[in-house]
């Protein structure tokens, strides 16, 4: 496995870009309207109180690309004071301080996923979550016996039904958390997610 096989990995990325792109158009942005501003609706009065203010520089500043430049615009202009366009840069900071505690973790289960295959243990299929690190390995029966031998103690099985070897698989859940619910609007409840399956804590492996 590699990060970019992770739903939610794919999800916090796409995310930090969406973020990244909002403080680039939000600087470009100021750019447009206090070039037009001081350009166009102004007098030479009006410019004047501006002759030694740092907004000049944003007067037919070049289209700004990377986001170090975005943000200095944006500071500029703010003078400090919070604004939407501020906001933009803490949305963007917040989604890129995640991702390091996100990968640490990802790339955990990477590392389980090698050595269970390392020892024999070769999934059929894998899916993950889009809204956690939760992955799910398929497993075929034969595989069951062995890796409940090897692995008891560090892989809880104890949800798992008793009638496991009457079934062609079972599965194997990976994550950092216990199995949660969500509401379905169906039946207007809480659904559990499935619990049918062995469980892996990634800080107790």
């Amino acid at each position: 496995m590699k990060l970019a096989d992770f739903k939610i990995y794919q999800k916090k990325t796409d995310e930090l870009n969406e973020a990244k792109q909002a403080v680039l158009d939000a600087a470009n942005g100021l750019i447009e309207a206090w070039t037009w501003e001081y350009t166009d609706n102004m007098d030479d009065d009006d410019r004047a109180e501006y002759e030694d203010s740092e907004w000049l520089e944003v007067v037919n500043h070049e289209k700004v690309t990377t986001f170090d430049d975005a943000e200095e615009i944006i500071v500029t202009m703010s003078g400090g004071m919070a604004t939407p366009d501020t906001e933009t840069i803490e949305d963007y900071n917040k989604a890129l301080d995640a991702l390091p505690d996100l990968k640490s973790d990802l790339n955990k289960i990477i590392k389980i996923v090698d050595e269970l295959a390392d020892n024999g243990f070769t999934p059929k299929s894998i899916s993950t979550s889009r809204i956690s690190i939760s992955t799910y390995l398929t497993f075929d029966i034969k595989d069951y016996d062995r890796l409940k031998e090897l692995y008891d103690g560090a892989i809880d099985f104890d949800d798992i039904d008793e009638d496991v070897h009457d079934l062609n698989e079972f599965e194997l859940r990976i994550s950092d958390h216990g199995v949660g619910s969500f509401f379905s609007m169906d039946t207007n409840d809480d659904v559990q997610y499935n619990d049918n399956n062995a469980k892996l804590d990634i800080y107790n492996f």
